[in-house]
């Protein structure tokens, strides 16, 4: 659809810059067009920019909530880690008190 716009303003140019300058008629006839294709050429950017930035920042907002669920599953990890590490350390400390209360 774009293409084809684009191809029909390439070819109203191709038109125009072949018209002679003496063709006043023809010159105001297709800058009157230009004017509309130029027209049709912005608001078809402005509409399909705006939905491609929407939908980019929908693929970036799973991206990054994937991403949030995998740092959570990390830092549960890390958790697991160190409370299992605190637990041993507490048991070794335990364990040399003993020893030397034995001794």
């Amino acid at each position: 659809m774009f293409k084809k716009q684009l191809m029909e303003g390439e070819e109203l140019v191709r038109r125009c810059a072949a018209t002679k300058c003496y063709h006043v008629l023809k010159k105001w006839k297709y800058t009157k067009k230009l004017t509309k294709f130029e027209n049709s050429v912005v608001k078809f950017c402005q509409m399909h920019g705006l939905i491609q930035v929407c939908r980019d920042s929908k693929e970036i907002l799973v991206v990054v909530n994937e991403h949030g669920k995998k740092l959570d599953e990390i830092h549960s990890m890390l958790e697991k880690c160190s409370l299992r590490g605190s637990i041993e350390a507490k048991n070794r400390s335990d364990n040399s008190r003993t020893e030397s209360e034995a001794a």
